[in-house]
């Protein structure tokens, strides 16, 4: 039972104007108070005498009682017009209450009672209706009369009343009642379908699919109050199905997602935990059903609290594990569950929750999940119906192909039967010959690979000894004439400190072609090595794992292009280490080519801008030019091997620096895209996966 805060205010009378075109909706003008009875003994004239004592409490808005053991009474005061044309008819919800007497004034202090409630047969119900209707006959003297309702109830309770007039309920509630009816069809329509696409593909999630569409209808037709006008039953045993469906719903609904989620595969310790929740479940609905313990209210909460905590949790893991095809199967169940958990915990008594009930999301949000769902049940029943055609046509073809061969063999046999035994000794022989042939070509097929993989190592450091030599004498020599340049520039004598400055400046470009003439043959073999070692072995073996900080071979190798080029290069960079898992080699090779290749095809005296940063888990490196663009048509090509652009002809190069490089990011779960505006310049994007310990 919940504690609320109130001020105990009397409520005034509500004047009733007549024609009514709608109802007058009680609790929502205010017009209705409340008072607890903890024994559940006090009688009318006991409540009249609080009343008088001023014991009533105004309801307040969405008012909750939860689940009480005690005899609510609601009062409310009405003054009918006396040219008022009788009768009125009091609509009272939800249709769970399970008892309901109201008190209507007849003369002074002289009551009539009429009662309703789950407990009491739908056959006995004045005017048949999923809620409960009590046609009024009031005082019509404009004067201000109150009535009395007893709510009693195992469920939880909550209470809505509004006044009508025959025909505008008549007009109002039926268009409501036939959507209602046109919901239950259209998901026992589902549930039908599911069952024979279940006896068609034998897949048990369409089953689970149908069996949830079924007791999902159940449920909401108990609580909607239509299943007790429909199905008319001993009032008892009703209100036990309606209540212990509540835990067949949790159950069904567990085992129905991990159906969904195919927990079976991917987490089978969490199905275990839903196998262990969904049987309590079912025992607790069958004890119930069959009437031998009550109904424990507060487990169906907290059962249907943990079970649906424990999806939830699941569907968050699912998406982080990338499993993104189960979408549609996630939204569904978190806009079926989440207005549910408010009216859960309102139940439980936490202070803070909001005051709604299940009843105030019975139709629109399950709806929404029915949508979901059922979009992704297409989808999953298409992908498996084409598997079964598949698997049908391969099995067809296979059987003709079969019996094609049988029939032609048995005429061969037939007609060549002295000769069987010669040909198939010819067979084995044959067979046997192949067999070593295989076996002998494979062997030197092992042999090449092998012979192949020295020979690039061998080609590795025989080039790349030369021209490290290159590169270094290179580099001494400038660095020489550097000094000879700044000797004669101390030297007195001005026309051979002139001279030699311009001889040395002419050596230093010198030098500066040759350092990059072999910077870019050593990458040439990179590119080739490279190449290779990824297409003829397994990417895994081909690379070796180190957690890196990118900034560092961003700055070495802008560091060493600056040095080689009239190009300046910007740098944006982070202020923090980002760290990768990779092979350094590799992506210092890529890193190269990409600045290479904007240096090459960029205009003279322009800038590279080079920036690094963090995007949804990805390090991002971008390398933009000013060069001339690249056509929309070329975009994918670039990254070709052997590709080179029609209008870039004149430019030294290979065609292998973009392809290797993309090979290598793809390699290590990252990727190289690029973008480009003709005339504007390009702009490569080179992402890797962050490093979680990073």
């Amino acid at each position: 039972m919940q504690a609320l805060s109130v001020q105990r205010l009397s409520v005034p009378a509500l004047q009733v104007n007549e024609p009514l075109t709608t109802g007058l909706e009680l609790e929502k003008l205010q017009a209705v108070s409340y008072l607890r009875d903890a024994t559940g003994d006090d009688d009318l004239d006991e409540i009249i005498r609080k009343d008088k004592a001023g014991q009533f409490t105004a309801m307040p808005p969405n008012w909750v009682a939860g689940y009480t053991a005690d005899a609510i009474w609601m009062k409310f005061t009405l003054a009918f017009p006396s040219h008022g044309i009788a009768p009125y008819w009091l609509e009272i919800s939800p249709a769970i209450l399970d008892d309901i007497q109201l008190y209507v004034p007849t003369g002074v202090e002289q009551y009539q009672l009429q009662r309703l409630g789950d407990h009491q047969p739908a056959s006995a119900r004045p005017i048949t209706h999923r809620n409960f209707v009590f046609p009024l006959h009031p005082l019509l003297d404009d004067q201000p009369h109150t009535f009395y309702v007893r709510v009693k109830s195992t469920g939880v309770i909550n209470f809505h009343a509004t006044l009508w007039q025959p025909g505008a309920f008549i007009a109002q509630h039926s268009r409501p009642d036939s959507l209602i009816g046109a919901y239950y069809g259209i998901r026992l329509f589902l549930a039908m379908f599911a069952i024979i696409l279940w006896v068609w593909l034998r897949h048990q999630i369409f089953f689970w699919y149908a069996f949830y569409q079924c007791v999902v209808c159940s449920v909401q037709a108990y609580f909607a109050g239509t299943a007790q006008i429909m199905w008319p039953m001993e009032p008892l045993l009703a209100d036990a199905i309606q209540k212990s469906l509540n835990f067949l719903y949790t159950a069904t609904a567990l085992w129905f997602y991990a159906a969904l989620f195919d927990l079976k595969s991917y987490y089978p310790r969490t199905l275990r935990v839903i196998h262990v929740l969904a049987s309590i479940n079912i025992v607790l609905f069958l004890a119930v059903v069959t009437r031998l313990m009550p109904y424990p209210a507060t487990w169906v909460n907290l059962l249907y609290l943990g079970g649906m905590l424990l999806l939830l949790g699941i569907s968050i893991r699912i998406l982080r594990d990338r499993r993104y095809g189960n979408v549609l199967f996630i939204a569904s169940l978190w806009v079926n569950g989440m207005p549910i958990l408010p009216a859960i915990l309102k139940n439980l008594g936490v202070p803070w929750a909001p005051s709604i009930t299940i009843m105030d999301n019975l139709i629109l949000w399950p709806l929404i999940s029915l949508v979901l769902v059922t979009l992704g049940m297409v989808k999953f029943a298409k992908n498996e119906a084409e598997k079964k055609l598949l698997a049908k046509d391969l099995a067809l073809r296979n059987s003709q192909e079969s019996e094609r061969i049988l029939d032609q063999r048995v005429s061969e046999r037939t007609q060549q039967l002295e000769q069987s035994n010669h040909r198939l000794k010819l067979e084995i022989a044959e067979r046997e010959t192949l067999h070593h042939q295989l076996q002998g070509a494979l062997t030197r097929k092992r042999e090449l690979m092998a012979a192949q993989r020295q020979f690039f190592a061998m080609a590795s450091h025989e080039f790349r000894t030369p021209l490290a030599i290159i590169d270094a004498t290179a580099q001494r020599l400038a660095l020489s004439h550097e000094l000879e340049a700044e000797q004669a520039a101390r030297s007195e004598q001005a026309a051979e400190k002139l001279a030699e400055s311009e001889n040395a400046s002419t050596t230093l470009n010198a030098m500066s072609k040759i350092r990059r003439a072999t910077l870019r043959m050593s990458r040439m073999i990179d590119n080739f090595l490279n190449m290779d070692k990824l297409e003829l072995v397994n990417v895994p073996d081909a690379i070796t794992l180190e957690l890196i900080d990118l900034r560092q071979l961003i700055l070495a190798n802008a560091e060493h292009y600056r040095s080689l080029t009239n190009h300046s290069i910007n740098l944006d960079l982070p202020d923090n280490a980002v760290m990768v898992l990779c092979d350094p080699y590799m992506i210092n090779l890529v890193i190269s080519n990409l600045i290479d290749n904007a240096i090459k095809y960029s205009t003279m005296g322009t800038a590279l801008e080079i920036a690094l940063s963090e995007v949804k888990g990805q390090a991002q490196i971008q390398v933009r030019d000013a060069g001339s663009g690249i056509a929309a048509d070329q975009l994918e090509k670039i990254f070709e091997k052997y590709f080179r652009g029609s209008d870039n002809k004149q430019i030294q190069g290979t065609g292998l620096g973009l392809h290797v490089s993309r090979k290598i990011a793809e390699s290590h779960d990252g990727s190289l895209t690029v973008s480009s505006e003709v005339g504007i310049g390009s702009t490569l994007v080179f992402s890797l996966p962050l490093s979680e310990s990073g």
